[in-house]
């Protein structure tokens, strides 16, 4: 993409500014990633800030999406949309972008979600267990970037071997409505 904007940002999660280095934000059009960076605290203002730069064509929107790394919180969409135009400088140290996220209910980094083995080689099948009774509707797989690796539906409990290393987020619905989230590491 020929044209850049430059979006000086906060992250509010449930009306709650976050700061931690281990917060990365991510801004996509049309599911792709188009810019990414890592909050930074800065001393002067005492806040966490996010200085990123977004590629796209003038007119696409552009939203953005929170991983923190330090909690396993995974791709948390904002509710923070902006209209992209080429060259601008959207935000600033005093008056920066709000970029708004809100945990959607049924979501939860779930500790009765269980992916194994894990860390996996690449290209090994992974065995999904969830507490008994639950019937998975649709299990997801992204890259850090957000990009999907594989999708399965229909109660899927064995996913298909990721052919390469890096770690994984994984996201799994089941029939009852609620979203269970975690990693995978694939050597």
């Amino acid at each position: 993409f020929p044209d850049n904007a430059s979006v000086l940002a906060v992250v509010s999660v449930d009306g709650e500014e976050v700061c931690g280095e281990t917060v990365e934000l991510g801004a996509f059009v049309n599911g792709e990633c188009r810019g990414s960076v890592r909050l930074e605290y800065d001393m002067d203002y005492g806040r966490c800030y996010a200085w990123l730069t977004v590629t796209a064509t003038d007119g696409e929107e552009v939203g953005f999406r929170m991983y923190d790394e330090a909690t396993g919180e995974t791709s948390l969409n904002s509710t923070t949309r902006m209209t992209f135009q080429a060259d601008a400088v959207v935000g600033d140290f005093d008056t920066p972008l709000v970029l708004d996220f809100a945990k959607a209910q049924g979501t939860s980094p779930s500790p009765t979600l269980k992916a194994y083995p894990n860390p996996v080689h690449r290209n090994e099948a992974i065995a999904l267990q969830l507490p008994n009774g639950t019937t998975v509707t649709e299990v997801v797989v992204t890259d850090i970037l957000g990009r999907t690796i594989c999708r399965e539906t229909a109660n899927a409990t064995i996913l298909k071997g990721i052919p390469e290393p890096g770690v994984y987020n994984l996201e799994i619905r089941t029939e009852d409505g609620n979203l269970h989230h975690g990693k995978i590491i694939v050597n």
